[in-house]
């Protein structure tokens, strides 16, 4: 599921983060796996509306450790593979807008 939402993401870079499978745009990490989770690196306003909308939780990779910009996705949206598409593209721009690392 997750390595075929990536073809909609050419430019992408793919590989493992912490051994799990991620997806990068210019040195940033803007979507991967973290056990059975996952997260996308969105926009406040974007964290905001997940959270309202489709339930997505604040991502922490240790409880109460929450990380800025990080959501975990619901599966009820996961489920919806069109609605999952609108905003891996949220979260590819998002991302794609941060300075490049080197």
């Amino acid at each position: 599921m997750f390595e075929s939402a990536q073809k909609d993401f050419p430019i992408a870079e793919r590989r493992q983060v912490f051994g799990s499978p991620a997806a990068l745009v210019n040195g940033n990490m803007f979507t991967g796996l973290q056990n059975d989770k996952m997260i996308l690196r969105v926009s406040d306003a974007d964290a905001a509306a997940l959270r309202q909308e489709h339930n997505a939780k604040p991502f922490e990779p240790m409880p109460g450790r929450a990380m800025k910009d990080w959501i975990a996705l619901s599966q009820s949206l996961l489920d919806d593979a069109r609605e999952w598409n609108v905003w891996m593209q949220r979260a590819f721009g998002h991302t794609q807008a941060l300075p490049p690392k080197k």
